[in-house]
């Protein structure tokens, strides 16, 4: 494909840039006082409480056209120059911003790990470009506004205690909330919501004295800088070499990092997720979208739900058999082999010290009862039977939807709008069997009969509207296609025969020019449009009657009304993939199924109960536009000339 001269990069620009960056980095003095200068900056940032008065933001930049060739010039000149600060930085402390780790403390003698490399894949995983942004480009994160929270439940506002700027207490969020990142590029005038800082979700670091955490790609050095070095942290990742076993070591004084197995090569550990402790007893439960890296909390937008959970004033009795949201916690977190980590910790000084000692106490010693969304996870590995398949991926998300009460009654149907960062081989008999587990119904209705599997309805582009930004979009954006590193998609897959083009729709926040890594996922109920005229026009009704189902409760809080549920919002790690969420082998029957999930995944959904409220916690403009009704196509990372161009000077420097 040939790009606008405007968005190709002059190699003559590039290589004087780049000798430019060589010459300097052999400064060694000067790259290292300047890295601890950019260090200080970025934890002063990260670390910054709410203000009760946002001082005045810096002017954004207009966004520029294609045909202003400066964007990408002046991104990359910044490039180089961040690019020779993290080399010093790498000499330094043997880590990188995409996932290599310092490995100050010893390795245990039961650890199964090599030493690390930087190999950080996706769609094999792809490589996922973490290309660091430079803050001059907008405004801070901390300039993003904090105003009143809303509730995940009821919708309605709540009083904040983060108003409590002026007595220096954390907010708290004992009925759940979910958030989009603060973000330095969005538009003033659109960003009028609260937002979550990863520095206010974690709090005052001297309060936390344990936290398991989960990501994909992790900058440690980041990632250590928001945690007091006494704290014991278990970290669960996707691996960083080649050698996909699974491992448990020690990376860090009081930093235990864990890989779990992967089913295939490909397969990842995509979660992103906190468990933190506090010092009075309290648990705050974190499921994001982002990763622990600077560029997710910081340049593009993504998602987080966040709630407080008591502990209990008496430990419960251990129930084998319970399906609830902490019993589907602790499932994830075996099948994560957290367990080894939490028994290393065991011999250390933390010792008796933990608040949890075995993954089994997160359910007994802790107080759900007002969590009221439900977590779906994929696991990665081959499950069979019932009562197995239906603990993961699209089968768990189907028991969900019959559990609150969104299955579609007679008359009606599921409209899907389906946000990511990554789209995958997307075929039409996997669509139909993700939205016949969407609408609520169980696969048991088609496994082991073809006919009424060849007969399950295709949703068409009024039952699946899948997201994801278009070229155009990409290049308007704040940070133009330099800021595209993190969206997937490849042209062999858009152009394959059978593929659903006609369900793509444009990805754009409602927050501005910047870029969402947001996985989300909107299902609303409505009515099924009556049969076409002639002219092929028809209008659907309103909801007049009792067709929707209430949603359940399980705790009787006094100050829930028993409402219709009239749809859901699944926010989580899930992109809208097969790898994502698992499918069913052709071997499978009806009494004995047999489902295989390739990635770990973890996410929650949220019931909601009238269309603002669902329109409220998504984070793009609605109603999304069709590609085919603007005319354009998919962004292509791989066909990016800057982000090729960015490649080229990673691996110069590098060698």
């Amino acid at each position: 494909m040939i790009l606008p001269a405007a968005a190709s990069v002059s190699h003559s620009i590039m290589d004087e840039e780049l000798q430019k960056a060589l010459a300097s980095s052999l400064e060694d003095t000067t790259a290292e006082d300047q890295f601890q200068t950019d260090l200080q900056r970025a934890l002063q940032e990260s670390q910054s409480q709410p203000q009760s008065k946002l001082s005045p933001p810096q002017p954004m930049p207009p966004i520029e056209t294609a045909s202003a060739s400066s964007k990408p010039d002046s991104f990359l000149s910044e490039r180089a120059q961040l690019e020779k600060e993290r080399l010093a930085r790498q000499k330094r402390l043997r880590g990188d911003t995409n996932d290599r780790i310092s490995p100050l403390a010893p390795t245990p003698s039961t650890s199964t790990a090599d030493s690390e490399s930087d190999d950080d894949n996706l769609d094999k995983p792809a490589a996922k470009r973490q290309h660091l942004l430079s803050p001059r480009q907008g405004r801070t994160p901390q300039q993003s506004r904090s105003k009143q929270p809303t509730s995940v439940i009821n919708g309605t506002p709540k009083p904040s205690a983060s108003s409590s700027a002026s007595t220096n207490r954390p907010e708290m969020y004992w009925r759940g909330e979910i958030r989009q990142t603060a973000n330095m590029h969005v538009d003033l005038e659109k960003d009028t919501k609260p937002t979550f800082r990863l520095s206010d979700i974690i709090g005052e670091r001297s309060d936390v004295v344990f936290a398991i955490i989960s990501s994909y790609s992790t900058d440690y050095e980041f990632a250590y800088k928001m945690f007091s070095p006494a704290t014991p942290v278990i970290i669960v990742s996707h691996p960083a070499t080649e050698n996909r076993e699974p491992s448990m070591r020690f990376i860090q004084q009081n930093w235990i990092r864990i890989t779990p197995k992967l089913l295939y090569n490909y397969s990842c550990m995509h979660m992103k997720f906190m468990l933190l402790f506090y010092k009075p007893g309290r648990l705050r439960i974190v499921i994001t979208t982002a990763n622990l890296v600077p560029l997710d909390w910081r340049d593009i937008e993504n998602t987080t739900w966040v709630q407080d959970v008591p502990l209990r004033a008496t430990p419960i009795a251990r129930d084998s058999r319970a399906q609830d949201f902490p019993s589907h916690l602790e499932k994830a977190l075996s099948a994560l082999d957290v367990q080894s980590g939490l028994d290393s910790f065991r011999t250390t000084e933390h010792g008796s010290f933990l608040p949890l000692q075995s993954v089994s106490d997160l359910r007994r010693k802790y107080d759900f009862s007002k969590v009221h969304v439900h977590l779906v996870s994929s696991l990665s590995g081959k499950f069979e039977g019932w009562p197995e398949v239906v603990r993961v991926g699209h089968p768990r998300l189907m028991k969900v939807v019959m559990d609150i009460g969104a299955k579609p009654q007679q008359g009606w149907e599921v409209t899907l709008e389906c946000q990511g960062s990554s789209v995958g081989k997307c075929n039409r008999v996997w669509l139909k069997e993700f939205y016949h587990s969407a609408s609520g119904a169980s696969a048991q209705d088609w496994i082991g009969k073809p006919k009424k599997a060849d007969r399950l309805p295709w949703p068409d582009k009024r039952g699946i509207k899948i997201i994801f930004p278009t070229l155009r979009t990409v290049r308007e954006s704040r940070l133009g296609e330099a800021g595209g590193g993190t969206m997937f998609f490849k042209r062999a897959d858009w152009a394959s025969n059978g593929f659903p083009r006609e369900l793509f729709h444009n990805s754009k926040s409602k927050r501005g020019g910047v870029l969402m890594h947001s996985k989300m996922i909107l299902g609303t109920l409505r009515r099924k449009p009556p049969l076409l005229s002639a002219k092929g026009k028809a209008k659907c009704e309103e909801d007049e009657d009792d067709s929707v189902t209430e949603s359940e409760s399980d705790d009787g809080d006094s100050d829930i009304v028993e409402r219709k549920v009239t749809g859901w919002v699944y926010v989580g790690s899930h992109n809208f993939t097969t790898a994502a969420w698992g499918s069913f082998q052709a071997k499978s029957t009806a009494f004995t199924p047999v489902f295989t999930v390739s990635n770990y995944e973890l996410g929650v959904v949220v019931p909601v109960y009238d269309a603002k409220e669902a329109d409220d916690i998504v984070c793009w403009e609605r109603p999304p536009k069709s590609y085919e009704s603007q005319g354009d196509q998919p962004w292509f990372q791989g066909e990016s000339a800057v982000l090729n161009e960015l490649d080229r000077i990673q691996r110069i420097l590098h060698s």
